[in-house]
């Protein structure tokens, strides 16, 4: 026989059930449908890996959602699981540009060393279409 005391149950059963709200919350991920995926590749220039650069993932709004520095052979990779979804990409540099003209200002970014519209969500032309599990693409810029 359930105990109830002044109308609320048992602290025992009170913490069961909230640990499994909890549990069911997280199983659920933060992606369409709770799924992530694990995002890698490359980024060749005329079939030749292209290094300083960074790859951002961009939502349908042009929200970017994540980065990541693309390393010597072309080859970027994700620190964290990405929500399975599709995806817009941009490539910017991420070389420092010249030295500053005075003390205290930050260097401004060089600019890209191919055409600027793969710095624009909009005209890159670059999808990402990740899936839960394992992904990897490959962006060739002209």
């Amino acid at each position: 026989m359930r105990r109830i005391l002044f109308g609320f149950p048992r602290p025992a059963t009170l913490l069961a059930w909230s640990l499994a709200g909890l549990v069911a919350l997280g199983a659920g991920g933060c992606g369409p449908g709770g799924a992530n995926g694990n995002v890698s590749g490359k980024v060749l220039l005329r079939a030749e890996p292209l290094g300083d650069v960074d790859v951002i993932l961009c939502r349908s709004d042009g929200a970017a959602i994540a980065k990541a520095s693309v390393r010597q052979g072309g080859e970027f990779k994700f620190d964290r699981p990405i929500p399975a979804g599709a995806y817009s990409v941009t490539i910017e540099s991420n070389l420092p540009g010249p030295a500053p003209p005075g003390p205290g200002k930050i260097p401004e970014r060089v600019k890209p060393r191919f055409a600027g519209k793969y710095g624009d969500w909009k005209k890159s032309g670059l999808k990402a279409d990740v899936k839960p599990g394992r992904n990897e693409f490959t962006f060739n810029l002209e």
